[in-house]
C-alpha cells in the first residue's frame, strides 16, 4: 500500500482568550463570556483561518494542502524549508522517534548461515524486535541487553555491525507491516558496555520496561551493549529516504515532548479513533477510517489515516511550538474531544 498523500492542518491554538476562558471556567465564571465567531480566508493555497466559539471553547485553526514531496533526499528543497515552520528539522524529528519509542528490530548479520547459503538465497540476516532503552551518557544512541545463547549475541561476536529500525507508535489492533509508516534505521557497530553502565542499564530497563526484572536478573546471561551510530536514515512514508549524518543526529536538540509521548498517544488512539477520524475530515476533506496519531512533538502532532485508495499522511502543527508537557496535554486532548460536539 502506498501513501497517496500528504495533507497539513493548522490545528488548534490556545491563546490568550483560550487561557482567559479557561481560567474563568475554572473559577465558575464561564457564563461571562460572550461568543466569539470569526472567519477569514487568505491566501492561494486554500489555506483557511477559522476561529469558532463552541461550546465555551475558542480554536484558531488553519488548513491548507501540500503537493506530496518528490525531492525526498535534498534536505533544502523548498518543501523542507516551508514545513519546518511547522515541523521539526530533520535530525530532530530523526532522534524524536528514538525516543519516543521502546522497540525496534534489530537485525544482525548469521554467521552461522552466511557459508550455507547459495546464490539466490535469501542474505543471511537474522532480525527480532528488540527492546531498547536510552542512557543520559550514551545521548540517543540504544542500549540493549542479550543473552549469551541468543542468535544476535553469536553473530556480534564474529561481525559487530548491525542496524536497528523504528516505527513510530501503531494501535496494536493494526498491523504495522501493512501501514507506509516513516521510520528511523541506525546503522552501526555494537559494542559491550562496562560493569558500571551494564548496571545503569539494568535499572533503566527496570523503569521502562516493566516485568523485565524477572529475566534479567540472571546478570551471567545478559550482556549489555550500545549500538554506536556509523549511518542514520529517515525513511519517509513515500519509501524515499534522507540521510542525516550521525554527528547531526547525536546532536540535534530533544524534543521536550516526544520522549514522553508514548503513554499520550496510546490512551488517546485506544480511546478516541472515532474523533480522530473526525480531524482528518474537518479540516482536511478527507473520509478516511483507522485512523491514529503516531507521533507528537512540540510543533504538532502526525496522523495516519486510511481510505479506500490507500493511506494518507496528516500534519497537524500547532500555531505556536508548545513544550511544557502538561499543557501539551490539555490542549491535545480538548482538540480530539471537541470532534464530538
Amino acid at each position: 500500500t502506498q501513501s497517496t498523500g500528504l495533507f497539513f492542518c493548522k490545528a488548534p491554538h490556545l491563546g490568550e482568550m483560550e487561557f482567559f476562558l479557561h481560567l474563568l471556567k475554572k473559577r465558575g465564571n464561564i457564563d461571562k463570556v460572550k461568543s466569539l465567531i470569526k472567519t477569514e480566508k487568505k491566501g492561494n493555497f486554500g489555506s483557511v483561518t477559522k476561529q469558532k466559539y463552541n461550546n465555551k471553547k475558542i480554536f484558531g485553526v488553519r488548513h491548507y494542502q501540500t503537493q506530496k514531496d518528490t525531492n525526498a533526499n535534498n534536505e533544502n528543497n523548498n518543501n523542507t524549508k516551508n514545513d519546518e515552520t511547522f515541523r521539526l528539522s530533520l535530525p530532530e524529528k530523526t532522534r524524536s522517534y528514538v525516543e519516543m519509542k521502546k522497540l525496534g528490530m534489530l537485525t544482525t548479520f548469521d554467521t552461522t548461515q552466511s557459508n550455507n547459503r547459495s546464490v539466490g538465497m535469501d542474505l543471511p540476516f537474522v532480525g527480532s524486535p528488540l527492546p531498547y532503552v536510552l542512557l543520559p551518557s550514551h545521548a540517543c544512541k540504544p542500549v540493549f541487553g542479550l543473552r549469551k545463547d541468543e542468535h544476535h549475541y553469536k553473530n556480534i561476536a564474529t561481525i559487530s555491525t548491525a542496524s536497528i529500525t523504528i516505527l513510530p507508535l501503531v494501535p496494536a489492533s493494526l498491523n504495522a507491516s501493512t501501514i507506509p509508516l516513516p521510520k528511523v534505521n541506525i546503522v552501526g557497530h555494537i559494542k559491550e558496555l562496562d560493569e558500571n553502565m551494564s548496571k545503569e542499564a539494568f535499572e533503566k530497563y527496570k523503569a521502562i520496561h516493566p516485568g523485565s526484572e524477572a529475566f534479567l536478573e540472571d546478570k551471567e546471561l545478559w550482556k549489555y551493549y550500545v549500538l554506536e551510530p556509523s549511518s542514520v536514515f529517515f525513511i519517509k512514508a513515500s519509501k524515499n529516504m534522507d540521510i542525516v549524518s550521525p554527528e547531526n543526529f547525536l546532536n540535534a536538540k530533544s524534543d521536550p515532548i516526544s520522549k514522553f509521548a508514548r503513554p499520550i498517544v496510546e490512551r488517546i488512539n485506544s480511546t478516541s479513533q472515532s474523533d480522530i477520524n473526525l480531524m482528518c475530515k474537518e479540516f482536511a476533506q478527507k473520509t478516511v477510517t483507522n485512523a491514529f496519531i503516531f507521533s507528537l512533538d512540540r510543533k504538532g502532532f502526525d496522523v495516519m489515516g486510511q481510505e479506500e485508495a490507500g493511506w494518507y499522511e496528516f500534519r497537524f502543527p500547532w500555531e505556536h511550538p508548545i513544550e511544557d508537557l502538561v499543557d501539551y496535554k490539555y490542549r491535545l486532548e480538548t482538540f480530539v474531544k471537541e470532534m464530538r460536539k
